[in-house]
Parts: C-alpha cells; sequence; structure tokens
C-alpha cells in the first residue's frame, strides 16, 4: 500500500480528467509484472496529465496519444500489439452519455456498459499478434461470463484474473488472448 501511495503522489491530477480509482488499482495489480508502452486517452488535457505524470516517474519510453480508441494506429498495428492493457468506460449508462463530450465520457458505456467493450472485443482479431494478450477492468454489470463466451466466438480465451469489491462496485481484470490452435486429427 505504501508504494501505491508514493506513486499517486506524483500523479498530475486535473479536474477534467477522472482520476486514478480503484478500478486504476486493481488493473495496476494485475499488471505489476507487465511493462506496456503504450498509453492513450480520449481527452486532451488527460494526455497532458498522463505525459506530465510519466515525466514525474522518470518514465521517458511512452508515446500518448489522443484518439478514439486505437483508430489512427489502424492499419499499421495489424494483428501486432503483444500487450493490450484498456480500462474502458464501463459503467452502464444510457448509449447517448457515450458520445457526449465532458468527464462522464470517461466512465459512461452505455447499455449494460459493454458499447465500448463491445467495440474493442469485435477489433481483437485485427489488433493483437499471434501471443497477444489483452487485459481488460470490467465490472459485474457487464456480465463477465458473457464477455468471456463472445470471446471464444472470435477465437480468444479468457479467465478471470482478479476481483474486488469497491463500494457498490465489483471489479474483475479480465486476461484475454488467442486460443491454442487444436491439433490435427490424426484418425
Amino acid at each position: 500500500m505504501a508504494d501505491r501511495l508514493a506513486q499517486i503522489k506524483k500523479t498530475t491530477f486535473n479536474q477534467d480528467v477522472y482520476g486514478p480509482a480503484e478500478d486504476s488499482f486493481i488493473l495496476a495489480d494485475a499488471l505489476a509484472a507487465a511493462s506496456p508502452g503504450w498509453r492513450k486517452s480520449v481527452k486532451q488535457c488527460a494526455e497532458i496529465a498522463t505525459q506530465q505524470t510519466l515525466q514525474a516517474h522518470q518514465v521517458n519510453t511512452v508515446d500518448v496519444m489522443c484518439a478514439d480508441l486505437l483508430s489512427p494506429l489502424l492499419p499499421r498495428v495489424r494483428q501486432s500489439l503483444d500487450l493490450l492493457v484498456f480500462n474502458p468506460p464501463y459503467v452502464p449508462t444510457p448509449d447517448e452519455e457515450v458520445y457526449r463530450n465532458g468527464l462522464a465520457r470517461a466512465w459512461a458505456g452505455g447499455c449494460r456498459g459493454r458499447v465500448v467493450i463491445d467495440r474493442v472485443l469485435s477489433m481483437l482479431d485485427s489488433l493483437l499478434s499471434p501471443t497477444g494478450e489483452l487485459y481488460m477492468v470490467v465490472v459485474e454489470e457487464n456480465d463477465p461470463a458473457d464477455i468471456l463466451a463472445m470471446v471464444r466466438l472470435y477465437g480468444f480465451t479468457g479467465t478471470v484474473v482478479s476481483s474486488r469489491r469497491a463500494d457498490e462496485e465489483l471489479l474483475h481484470v479480465l486476461h484475454i488472448c488467442r486460443a491454442p490452435a487444436s491439433p490435427p486429427n490424426s484418425g
């Protein structure tokens, strides 16, 4: 806990940016061994705050960008991402809130909190390398079992690697990767 607090002190906060909370901490804990080189945000002020936080931690090897998901990187990154870390807007809200400007866009997930989640899941085959992995935060209302069933239809496999209660939310981190190829029939 002391390490987490020490690092939070170096975080740049901005009133227009959704600050780190339990969802960020469960994801960071699940990724303790991983060190992704990419981070992105949908808000320019979040981009600036991220860059300032990285500089405070003397992390200079990360490119920060402002984008709608990964659209500006396609097709350049086609099937080349080894690690995708995703803390989506997952709170169930009316669908129109997903497309509004402002801070709510950081958490507004639309119906079942799945509008943005399902967009990314439908793109996984185009994004992940043959050995690529996705770590994603979801809440119980997103129906993690349904998400894992959905990714199986896309040729992936997944598990819940961490769960934690935070006030009214039951947070989960899902780990998703390509399903191993079936061995050929020897018959």
